[in-house]
């Protein structure tokens, strides 16, 4: 006797968000100028720089 035993179905999605959707999903959106770029430090993951908000968008 064979027994399938289906426990569940996943759908995968895996196209890119849309630029709607990356916009209603951010916490911060803003026209900006780059000032200033910093040079990462050894083992950080993040990047550094100084900003000058032109527009905040909400």
């Amino acid at each position: 006797m064979i027994f399938l035993f289906l426990i569940g179905i996943f759908a995968c999605d895996c196209d890119e968000p849309s630029i709607s959707e990356k916009y209603i999903q951010s916490d911060f959106v803003a026209n900006v100028t780059i000032l200033k770029i910093y040079p990462n430090q050894k083992g950080e993951q993040g990047y550094r720089s100084d900003i000058k908000i032109n527009e905040l968008l909400t």
